[in-house]
């Protein structure tokens, strides 16, 4: 299964740029998501709770993030931020457009569903091993039954 063109054409005419300084919070844990972030250089590295804090995971360049999110409507149960030693460039999509999108073109959505599921259970999958090898405690106000 594949977006069409028409799809494509107007996903990429809704997208804009973003730049994050060094170090910089994108989205702190408990937030909602209000953009889809495609990284085009730099990268972002991921933290259990607060910036700086017991960083699990790092998305590069070509990496994409707040599209499960959006898409199952869950708030972020980490915290993002830039590269520490130099700016990170994103394109984005705001969510609005994201969800109009999708609307738009059911086959897009399932296709966006299909990935948010399975991206979903990835990224869990990566932040529980880290709290296992780490001996670090979950929270237990968030909220593991979903997806």
């Amino acid at each position: 299964m594949q977006c069409g063109k028409e799809f494509i054409s107007y996903f990429t005419s809704q997208l804009y740029c973003r730049v994050f300084i060094a170090n910089q919070t994108i989205v702190k844990k408990g937030e909602h998501f209000e953009e889809l972030y495609l990284i085009f250089q730099g990268s972002v590295t991921l933290s259990l709770a607060k910036k700086d804090m017991n960083e699990y995971f790092k998305l590069y360049c070509t990496n994409y993030f707040g599209d499960y999110q959006i898409m199952l409507g869950l708030r972020s149960s980490e915290s993002y931020k830039s590269s520490p030693e130099h700016q990170t460039f994103t394109f984005c999509l705001k969510k609005k457009d994201l969800q109009d999108l999708i609307s738009t073109f059911p086959d897009a959505k399932n296709l966006f569903l299909v990935r948010a599921y399975k991206r979903r259970i990835e990224f869990r999958r990566i932040k529980k091993q880290f709290e296992y090898d780490h001996d670090v405690l979950t929270d237990p106000d968030e909220d593991y039954a979903r997806v």
